[in-house]
């Protein structure tokens, strides 16, 4: 054809997938044949549970039909009984290795201007924390100060900030060799007319 783009795109695959779902649960199961390819595409299933206590759980799973093995298995859980308290861990486990390639946590309670938070990522293929920050703010309703510690290059700092002027703020930090200090963004708060 002299036309550019007209030409014959051959379809690449055939999906399918099957789910049933209701307030408090619900399941997919999915898969497929790769035409090109000529084999199956992994057959991936999924659950999840909510609970009216703020609980939720989902996991999901996939499995080689051209391999005949488990590839991966998900899960999560969160708890969320309020607005002030919240909890949530997820992990990633390899079934080819059998071993947990990631682990996340997130924990958070805000209890009379305080705010106690957590954070966390555990890569298991590297075998060390990409994220690890447990944080402790303290709100004076236009100032807050924070203390926190960043557990993968293990630093401290104590910050002040006003929430009226998100840029600007006082940080000193410490490490296990030297002292750290930053102050920037106060332009617009010192700024006279």
């Amino acid at each position: 054809s002299p036309f550019r783009f007209d030409r014959v795109v051959d379809e690449e695959r055939l999906s399918a997938a099957i789910h049933y779902d209701t307030t408090h649960a619900g399941w997919k199961l999915s898969g497929g044949y790769d035409l090109l390819g000529k084999e199956p595409i992994d057959v991936v299933g999924s659950l999840r549970w909510r609970f009216s206590s703020g609980l939720n759980m989902q996991m999901q799973t996939a499995y080689s039909i051209a391999d005949s093995d488990w590839i991966y298995t998900v899960a999560t859980v969160q708890y969320i009984p309020s607005d002030s308290f919240s909890v949530q861990l997820g992990a990633r486990y390899d079934m080819q290795t059998k071993s947990p390639e990631r682990v996340d946590a997130a924990f958070q309670w805000d209890l009379q201007g305080w705010r106690v938070a957590y954070a966390a990522i555990y890569d298991g293929t590297d075998n060390e924390f990409d994220l690890g920050d447990l944080t402790i703010t303290r709100d004076l309703g236009c100032r807050v100060i924070d203390l926190r510690y960043d557990q993968t290059r293990k630093e401290v700092w104590l910050e002040y900030r006003i929430p009226a002027f998100p840029a600007a703020s006082v940080k000193l930090g410490a490490t296990e060799q030297h002292l750290m200090f930053d102050a920037k963004g106060w332009e617009e708060v010192l700024a006279i007319e």
